[in-house]
C-alpha cells in the first residue's frame, strides 16, 4: 500500500487524519504517538514478514547509538554502519548471487523489502547525525527512519533536519492546509494521467520484437516521462500530505528536464539522494576540495559507483552511471558544458543523453540496452517508420503533451496568475477537486500502479 493506492487514499489516509486532528487529545505526545502508530501500522501491513526486520533495525541502529554515546567511542556507530550497508547489500544482491552459485534455477527469488533503500540510508542518516542531536529519543528514531510519508520512494530527509518537526507537533495553518491538499492532486494527477497513461505505451515498445526508429524513440520519450512523472508525483504526494501532518519534506525535482548539461541534471533530479550522497560520502571522502584532479575524479567515481549499486544488482545500473560520471568529470575539466551552451544546443545534447541512458536504466542486460539504442539510431537496419505508427502514437498525444509542458515551470506560472485573482481562484480550486475525482476514477477503472521507484 502506497501513498497513491486507493486503500491509502480512501481509508487508511482520511482515519488518520481525524485521528491525528481530534479535538480530544491534541497534546504533542498523542500526535507522536499517531505517527509512531501509522508508520509501523503502514509497514505492517505493506510488509507483515519483513515488519520485524525493519523493527531489527532500528533497535540495533538505537542500542549502538546508545553505547556509543556513552563509551564515546565511533566503532560502534561505524559497526551500526556496516550493519545497515550489509542489509541492504545482501537483499540488493542475493538473487543475483544464487542465480550464479545454484545449478538448478527453479529456486524461489527472495523478495526485497519494500522501502529497504531508503529506511537503510535513512538509518545511516541517523546514526551520523545523532551525534550532533542527541536529545532524540527512541520513538523519535522510529518515526524518523519508518516515516510512512517517505519510507516506499522518498524523498530522503535527514535526521538533523527533520528531528526537530518530528519533536514539535504544530497544527497545520488554513495555507499550510490548502497548499498540502493542492499538492497532493497535482502528485496524484501526474502518476495517474501521465505516468500511468503512458506506461501502456512505454510497455509495448518495448516488449515489441522489432520496432521502427519513430517508435523506439516514441517509447524512450514515453519512458523518460513516465518515470519523471511517476517519481515527482509520488514526492509531491509525499510532500503535500507531510505538510498536513507538520512535516515541511525537502524537494526532489527542479525542472530537470530543463538542465543544459549532465552536471545541471543531477543538480535537479533526485536531489534528497544527491544530498545524501554529498553529505554522506562525497564531503567525509573530501570532496571537490582536494588537492589533486585524480582524488576529485576518484570522489566522483565512488559516489556513482555507490548511486549504480544502490539502485539494484543489474550490471545495467552501473553502465547508467558510468555514462554520467564519464560525461560530468568531462564537463567538469574540459568545460563541454560551456561550449555546447555556446553553440545553443546544451539542452539537446542533455536530453539525448538523458534519453538514452534511461533506455540503459530501464533494460534488463545490456544487449536488451544495445539492441534497443540501435533501434533508436537506425543502426540495424529497421524501419524509420511503419504505417501504424503515427495513429499509435496519437493515442497518447495528451499524455505527452502534458508531459512536454509540465517539465517546464510554465504550470507554476498558470497556476500563480490563477491563483491571484478571487474568481480564477475559484475555478482552480474546483478544478483541483474535479483532478482528484478524475484521478480516483482512472485508478478504479484501470487498477493500481505502484510506484516505479518502490522496487529499488
Amino acid at each position: 500500500m502506497s501513498l497513491s493506492s486507493l486503500t491509502f487514499l480512501g481509508i487508511y489516509f482520511p482515519i488518520l487524519l481525524i485521528v491525528y486532528y481530534n479535538p480530544f487529545w491534541r497534546s504533542n505526545t498523542i500526535r507522536k504517538a499517531v505517527l509512531f502508530c501509522a508508520s509501523l501500522g503502514l509497514y505492517i501491513i505493506c510488509e507483515p514478514i519483513y515488519f520485524f526486520l525493519l523493527i531489527g533495525l532500528i533497535l540495533i541502529n538505537y542500542l549502538l547509538v546508545k553505547i556509543s554515546d556513552k563509551t564515546s567511542k565511533d566503532f560502534y556507530r561505524v559497526l551500526a554502519i556496516l550493519v545497515d550497508s550489509g542489509v541492504l547489500l545482501f537483499f540488493k544482491y542475493i538473487n543475483k548471487v544464487l542465480s550464479y552459485a545454484i545449478i538448478h534455477k527453479d529456486i524461489s527469488e527472495i523478495v526485497f523489502p519494500i522501502g529497504l533503500s531508503y529506511f537503510s540510508f535513512k538509518a545511516i542518516s541517523y546514526v551520523v547525525d545523532s551525534k550532533q542531536n542527541k536529545e532524540g529519543t527512541f520513538f523519535d528514531a522510529v518515526i524518523y527512519i519508518s516515516n510512512f510519508l517517505t519510507i516506499v520512494s522518498g524523498p530522503i530527509s535527514t535526521y538533523q533536519d527533520e528531528l526537530p518537526m518530528i519533536r514539535v507537533r504544530k497544527e497545520a495553518s488554513w495555507d499550510t492546509v490548502y497548499g498540502g491538499i493542492e499538492r497532493l492532486v497535482s502528485g496524484l494527477a501526474k502518476k495517474v494521467i501521465i505516468a500511468d497513461s503512458l506506461s501502456y505505451l512505454v510497455r509495448n515498445v518495448f516488449s515489441a520484437s522489432d520496432p521502427s526508429c519513430v517508435m523506439a524513440w516514441a517509447g524512450a520519450v514515453a519512458y523518460t516521462f513516465q518515470l519523471f512523472f511517476d517519481f515527482s508525483g509520488y514526492t509531491d504526494m509525499a510532500i503535500g500530505i507531510g505538510l498536513l501532518f507538520g512535516f515541511k519534506l525537502p524537494e526532489n525535482f527542479n525542472y530537470p528536464y530543463m538542465a543544459s548539461s549532465i552536471s545541471e541534471f543531477w543538480k535537479r533530479w533526485h536531489m534528497s539522494l544527491t544530498k545524501w550522497f554529498t553529505r554522506y560520502i562525497y564531503i567525509p571522502l573530501g570532496g571537490s576540495r582536494v588537492k589533486t584532479v585524480a582524488r576529485h575524479i576518484f570522489n566522483l567515481m565512488v559516489v556513482w559507483f555507490v548511486t549504480a549499486i544502490w539502485h539494484g544488482s543489474n550490471i545495467t545500473f552501473v553502465l547508467w552511471a558510468l555514462i554520467y560520471f564519464v560525461l560530468q568529470t568531462i564537463e567538469k575539466y574540459t568545460g563541454l558544458a560551456k561550449f555546447v551552451n555556446k553553440l545553443h544546443i546544451g539542452h539537446v545534447y542533455t536530453m539525448v543523453v538523458v534519453i538514452v541512458d534511461w533506455v540503459i536504466f530501464r533494460s534488463a542486460s545490456v544487449g536488451e540496452a544495445l539492441y534497443f539504442i540501435k533501434t533508436m539510431f537506425m543502426l540495424r537496419g529497421n524501419a524509420f517508420i511503419e504505417a501504424n505508427d503515427l495513429q499509435t502514437i496519437s493515442y497518447y498525444t495528451i499524455p505527452l503533451l502534458l508531459g512536454v509542458v509540465l517539465s517546464t515551470n510554465i504550470g507554476v506560472k498558470i497556476r500563480d496568475k490563477l491563483y491571484k485573482n478571487n474568481m480564477t481562484r475559484g475555478v482552480y480550486l474546483f478544478a483541483m477537486f474535479g483532478m482528484y475525482l478524475l484521478c480516483m476514477i482512472i485508478t478504479i477503472s484501470q487498477g493500481y500502479s505502484a510506484p516505479l521507484y518502490a522496487g529499488f
